[in-house]
């Protein structure tokens, strides 16, 4: 799984299985997600991690970037992906 997040405001990315695309709003500490679409491909694996992962973008409320890495973080700053 992952996601682009666009200078637009629009994100892009992948759950692992199906491509979705949305919209996200950040500051310098937080982050919002819109709402996704994604494809409906049936992933033979993985359902449980797309759905963690479409879970996280939801509610993401801070992010940080550690070297190349992008986490995200509840509103109470619990890492969520």
């Amino acid at each position: 799984p992952h996601v682009v997040l666009h200078p637009d405001g629009r994100v892009t990315g992948s759950t692992g299985c199906n491509r979705i695309a949305g919209t996200h709003s950040t500051d310098a500490e937080r982050i919002s997600f819109g709402r996704m679409a994604g494809t409906m491909m049936a992933c033979a694996a993985g359902a449980d991690d797309e759905r963690g992962f479409l879970d996280a973008l939801g509610a993401a409320a801070r992010w940080r970037i550690d070297g190349e890495r992008l986490e995200l973080l509840d509103a109470t700053g619990r890492s969520l992906a």
